[in-house]
C-alpha cells in the first residue's frame, strides 16, 4: 500500500464531553421528532385551509353536481375535502425515539391523497319526492323521507367515479428547511 496515514486520538476532556452529550441526545431523539411532527402537521393543516397540495398546486375543484349537492346541504362547495371535517381533524403524529409518523386511518384518506377510481356496484334504493296534492305532479328534486309524500323504488346501475388526486399530506420546501434547523439545533444544543 502506498500513501500516507496520520492517526490521532482526541483527549481533550471538553471535546469528549460534548461528543458524549451529542451521542446521548441522538440515542433518543423523541423531543426533536415531536417538534418535527408539529412542523409537518401545521403544514398539512395549512394545505387544507388553502386547498392546495404541498407543492402549492391548487386542488381540483369538486364537480358541478357535487357542488350543487353540498350547497343543498348547507355546505360550501368551495371547501374541498371538508364535508364534516373528519379527514382534517383525524390526522395525527406518532413519535418514537428514532422517527415520527404522520397520517390518518380514515378509510377514504388514500383516495383523496392519490386519486383513483371508485367502483360502485348495482344497488336498489328508495328515493323520496314531494307530489303536489292539487295537480298530482311529482317534483323533480329528492326530498328527505319525512318531507316526502311520494316514494319510488329504483335500481342504481353499476358505475364508477374517478376521484382526482388532491394531495394534502406533505410539506413545503420551507417546512423542510425548518426541519433541518430543528435537527441541527437539537443535535448541537439538545434544545427543541
Amino acid at each position: 500500500m502506498s500513501g500516507a496515514l496520520i492517526t490521532g486520538k482526541i483527549e481533550d476532556r471538553g471535546v469528549l464531553e460534548k461528543l458524549a452529550a451529542i451521542r446521548a441526545r441522538t440515542e433518543n431523539m423523541r423531543p426533536v421528532w415531536a417538534d418535527i411532527g408539529q412542523i409537518i402537521l401545521e403544514s398539512i393543516q395549512r394545505n387544507f385551509r388553502e386547498h392546495r397540495a404541498p407543492d402549492g398546486t391548487p386542488w381540483q375543484p369538486v364537480s358541478a353536481a357535487y357542488a350543487r349537492w353540498k350547497s343543498s346541504k348547507g355546505k360550501s362547495p368551495g371547501n374541498i375535502l371538508n364535508l364534516k371535517g373528519l379527514l382534517q381533524k383525524l390526522i395525527h403524529t406518532t413519535v418514537a425515539s428514532d422517527s415520527v409518523t404522520i397520517g390518518t386511518n380514515v378509510v377514504y384518506a388514500a383516495i383523496h391523497q392519490f386519486g383513483g377510481e371508485i367502483k360502485k356496484k348495482e344497488r336498489k334504493s328508495t328515493v323520496y319526492f314531494h307530489r303536489n296534492e292539487r295537480t298530482g305532479e311529482v317534483g323533480r328534486k329528492f326530498v328527505k323521507r319525512g318531507k316526502s309524500n311520494y316514494a319510488e323504488d329504483v335500481t342504481i346501475g353499476e358505475h364508477s367515479i374517478t376521484m382526482p388526486p388532491r394531495p394534502y399530506l406533505g410539506a413545503t420546501e420551507d417546512d423542510w428547511r425548518r426541519v433541518a434547523v430543528a435537527l441541527r439545533k437539537y443535535i448541537v444544543t439538545g434544545e427543541v
